[in-house]
């Protein structure tokens, strides 16, 4: 998916191993903090409910990561926010 999905070429090859490690920080970030987000928040976050809002987040935030490419916008960088 990094290298070859959507928008992949959006991301120069020497960032490829950060945006990487960042997707599974994000994916597995969630089981592994799940004690202190439940300490913080007074909700269970491996719920049911819980568990679809974080899956909803995730595929949001793959699509922010990997957007579609536009024709003319080759060499822009993904924007935050």
């Amino acid at each position: 998916m990094v290298r070859s999905g959507p928008g992949a070429n959006e991301w120069p090859e020497e960032e490829l191993p950060l945006l990487t490690a960042s997707i599974l920080q994000v994916v597995f970030g969630h089981f592994a903090l799940a004690g202190l987000l439940r300490e913080t928040s007074g909700t269970d976050p491996l719920a049911p409910g819980a568990l679809r809002r974080q899956t909803r987040f995730l595929l949001d935030y793959f699509e922010h990561l990997f957007p579609q490419p536009n024709p003319g916008s080759a060499g822009e960088r993904p924007t935050g926010g």
